[in-house]
């Protein structure tokens, strides 16, 4: 999953927790001395981790309405997730001590929240209501068929993962068309080129590359 491919609003959420969190660790450095720093730098990380746990559950309901393309988009975002993950969860024990609590209550509040947040996503974005978070795609009456408005044209097709996979029609804004197979969204397979003049072509794609 991209932030790219996410409403504004989305986006927005996403790097308004990051900016906190960053905000917590630069207040970490040890030439930066103040009352209640402690309490403060607590405070950014667990909205950071909130943020985290927002942005995990989301993905996981993404992926279970939208499929999985396991490209390297994919592993990078699934990467980020353990990475943050790790680093995150190594805090839970300064938020026992900063709100005076055992580690095992922080667990379960943090788990809580994950689990209360999945099921408001899942419910607020079953099946093809998760095309409410992309500013380019949304459904049709076929719900293999997906239209997406981009910058140089508009694809007609089946997605995945936001991405144009499968088969699908892209009518760019310069006259030309594509009519065939995708994959990642590049063309792949079989696929019917018509030029702005009229000319029509078939052609076998290979990974975004003619093959024949």
């Amino acid at each position: 999953m991209s932030i790219s491919l996410l409403h504004p609003i989305a986006q927005y959420i996403f790097w308004t927790f990051l900016l906190i969190g960053s905000f917590g660790w630069l207040l970490e450095l040890k030439f930066i001395k103040f009352r209640n720093k402690q309490i403060l730098v607590g405070l950014c990380y667990f909205i950071l981790f909130i943020g985290y746990l927002i942005f995990t559950s989301f993905a996981f309901v993404f992926f279970a309405f939208t499929g999985v393309v396991a490209n390297f988009l994919f592993y990078w975002c699934l990467g980020l997730l353990a990475i943050f993950g790790w680093w995150l969860f190594g805090y839970v024990d300064t938020f026992s001590e900063i709100y005076n609590t055992s580690f095992k209550k922080m667990m379960i509040i943090f788990l809580g929240i994950f689990v209360l947040l999945f099921l408001f996503f899942y419910i607020f974005f079953y099946e093809d209501r998760i095309y409410k978070v992309s500013k380019y795609c949304k459904p049709t009456e076929n719900p293999k068929i997906k239209i997406c408005k981009l910058s140089n044209g508009v694809y007609t097709g089946e997605l995945k993962a936001f991405l144009r996979h499968g088969q699908g029609t892209y009518k760019f804004n310069s006259g030309e068309s594509y009519s065939g197979g995708w994959q990642n969204s590049i063309r792949h397979g079989t696929g019917v080129t018509i030029t702005k003049e009229g000319v029509k072509t078939t052609n076998m794609w290979k990974k975004g590359k003619k093959s024949d």
